[in-house]
């Protein structure tokens, strides 16, 4: 898939949609995130890893993005500012 930000975000939407409301589907995803991304035109590099995890009402995951700052030292950002958090696909 091209880099087109909000198609992307659109793609990543319907995908975590769907987990919401269909169980199987939520299964298939935690166990094949790669596979269900592709098949939704999310198409990533072979040696790139993709982990789900699902929250509970116990549990909390705080995601560390790889490159928290960049080399002048400001906050990394992606590249579409509507977002106020870094993603995969600018690094």
């Amino acid at each position: 898939m091209k880099k087109d930000t909000k198609e992307y975000r659109r793609r990543i939407a319907q995908v975590i949609e769907k987990a919401g409301t269909d169980a199987s589907f939520r299964k298939r995803f935690l166990a094949e995130p790669k596979a269900v991304l592709e098949e939704h035109g999310i198409i990533l590099p072979d040696n790139f890893e993709v982990q789900v995890v699902e929250e509970t009402e116990k549990s909390k995951y705080i995601l560390l993005p790889y490159k928290p700052i960049d080399a002048e030292g400001g906050a990394w950002l992606c590249g579409d500012d509507s977002y106020d958090a870094p993603c995969i696909r600018c690094n």
